[in-house]
């Protein structure tokens, strides 16, 4: 008989994560994100799927090949795109804070480094993140 688990099986479906920027460090995001995706799924309890990646110029070459999907970026993408988590990595405050509006609005947790953007509109921002139950990491 098997033992008794406490994991839902909500805990071992995929996190999809879709990407706002792909410059150097998105770049870099994606790179671990699909080479290390096993690491990262021992390491995190599941697996990380990379829903999606939103650029200002998807014409652009990319050195990340041609099975990540790369859009356009529009905020109505962000709504749009199957995503548990949204990762801002664009910089700068304005775009960025209507990226995290758009992404904590449409029921989506929020992960940024953006220190510029938390300075200027954090309390905006969690607040906002409270009021949808939602996070910013």
């Amino acid at each position: 008989m098997d033992a008794p688990t406490n994991e839902s099986p909500e805990s071992t479906a995929p996190l999809r994560v879709l990407l706002v920027g792909a410059g150097t460090v998105g770049g870099g995001v994606v790179e671990l994100l699909t080479q290390q995706a096993a690491r990262l799924a021992r390491r995190g309890g599941r697996p990380l799927e990379l829903a999606g990646v939103l650029v200002r110029d998807p014409s652009k070459p990319r050195d990340f090949g041609s099975d990540v999907p790369v859009t356009g970026f529009s905020l109505d993408a962000i709504a749009a795109t199957e995503c548990d988590v949204v990762c801002e990595l664009i910089g700068g405050t304005t775009t960025a804070r209507e990226v995290v509006v758009a992404a904590l609005q449409a029921g989506r947790d929020v992960v940024t480094a953006n220190k510029a953007l938390l300075c200027e509109h954090g309390a905006e921002l969690f607040a906002l993140a409270r009021e949808n139950g939602r996070s910013i990491s």
